[in-house]
């Protein structure tokens, strides 16, 4: 894939999206810090190398995102192809994603459901649109400056990797269920580390559920993630199967408010993610807290070929 360094900083698409800072590149997609030079604010841009084999699709599915309405989505303001180039611009969110929020641990439990209840909603919104995520990482959820939650990517990234599957409902009701697990036990259960998480403990070539790794856990949010995510672990309960489904089932928990900062004397450093738009705030972190998984109970392993259901993003 040739590179995307043709077009550089500084360059204005559209007479007035002007290319700032380069954030991220991969396979001939590069993602940009820029300024709207009209309504004078930051944006998100993705540009694309020549012969990245995907624009086409990339740009339909963000038109198709740009007419979403849940302001829990990444909005999508442009997008455009021509024989010369390729761009999508969508909002610059500020605030730390998930990963962040789990640098000390784990969430309290009705905190990570709070999230996640938020997230579920508005992807339940996408799908009522036919749009889907089918990548969900912690990285894509995420707690803005503006004490709301955000769900970055929705379409454009599975358009941008080429991510097809003919149960789009399943695959991102276990997203959201993988997240909530994340949320609540600070692990990712997938086959290897997610994002600096480590991978969740196993038992008997299962993942354990929540409230086998992190004491604490309400019953309640660790079926819910079982039937979510851990369909070794649902003992004829059913799945949820949907976005939808997961929003019903956490539609009484309490939703997030702002979490307390003690802030560094120094001033924090601002630097972008490789997600869509993404700009966080790096403050000091504490030591992690040790794994709480009874040893008797689970060990760390990979996940084995029989069991192994996730998808790879």
């Amino acid at each position: 894939m040739s590179s995307t360094s043709a077009v550089e900083p500084g360059t204005r698409l559209a007479e007035r999206f002007r290319l700032e800072d380069r954030v991220s590149e991969s396979d001939g997609a590069t993602l940009w810090k820029a300024i709207d030079e009209i309504l004078a604010r930051p944006v998100a841009v993705h540009t694309f190398a020549p012969d990245f084999p995907r624009v086409h699709e990339v740009v339909t599915a963000a038109r198709a995102a740009s007419r979403l309405t849940d302001p829990r989505l990444t909005q999508v303001f442009d997008a455009a192809e021509d024989d010369k180039s390729a761009y999508v611009v969508s909002e610059w969110v500020t605030g730390e994603t998930l990963t962040d929020l789990l640098a000390n641990g784990p969430l309290e439990p009705e905190r990570a459901a709070g999230l996640v209840a938020e997230a579920a909603e508005a992807l339940a919104h996408a799908h009522e649109a036919n749009l889907y995520h089918l990548c969900l990482r912690p990285s894509h959820l995420m707690w803005t400056n503006g004490n709301t939650v955000k769900v970055l990517g929705v379409a454009v990234d599975a358009a941008m990797w080429g991510l097809t599957t003919d149960q789009p409902a399943l695959d991102d009701a276990e997203g959201l269920g993988r997240l909530l697990y994340a949320g609540l036990t600070g692990h990712w259960p997938g086959d290897e580390e997610e994002g600096g998480l480590p991978a969740a403990p196993m038992s008997d070539g299962h993942f354990c559920t929540p409230r086998q790794v992190t004491a604490g856990v309400p019953g309640y949010l660790d079926t819910i993630t079982v039937r979510a995510c851990l369909p070794e672990s649902r003992r004829g309960q059913g799945a949820l199967a949907s976005p939808s489904e997961v929003a019903d089932s956490l539609a009484d928990v309490a939703r997030p408010m702002p979490i307390p900062i003690s802030y560094p004397s120094t001033p924090a450093v601002a630097s972008a993610s490789h997600t869509e738009g993404l700009d966080i705030a790096h403050r000091q972190k504490t030591t992690p807290s040790p794994r709480r998984c009874r040893p008797s109970r689970c060990r760390t392993a990979r996940r084995t070929a029989a069991a192994a259901r996730s998808t790879a993003c």
